[in-house]
């Protein structure tokens, strides 16, 4: 087996797993639970949320913008982040302190955490 041939097949397989991914994405994300994250549509910016007992953590590509720069809400259920002409809408648990925010930016990656009442940290 030549190296174009062994190159075609790494091709190959990685095509045909994200077609397995995009067909089953619904159940996948279903299986993960609310630990798994919830993850971008394909608009900018690319996003990520996690949720656990004290916090809910969310990660955001938000290259060419400054903390400053970006708007954070959380209310009624709903964390919004405004970036760079964009705004992303992430559900969050009824539970998420809306006046206990910490975020911070470093090399273009906005992470945002939102603590929970009841929470240890």
């Amino acid at each position: 087996m030549t190296d174009k041939d062994k190159t075609d097949g790494l091709f190959d397989a990685l095509d045909s797993a994200v077609e397995a991914y995009q067909n089953n994405k619904d159940t996948i994300r279903s299986l993960l639970g609310s630990g798994g994250g919830e993850y971008g549509d394909g608009k900018d910016p690319l996003f990520e949320s996690h949720t656990n007992k004290d916090s809910v953590k969310i990660v955001a590509d938000v290259s060419g913008e400054t903390v400053e720069e970006i708007n954070i809400s959380v209310n009624d259920g709903e964390a919004r982040i405004r970036a760079g002409g964009k705004d992303v809408t992430l559900p969050v648990p009824e539970d998420t302190m809306e006046d206990v925010v910490d975020a911070f930016v470093n090399n273009g990656v906005l992470e945002v955490t939102i603590r929970r009442e009841g929470s240890e940290e």
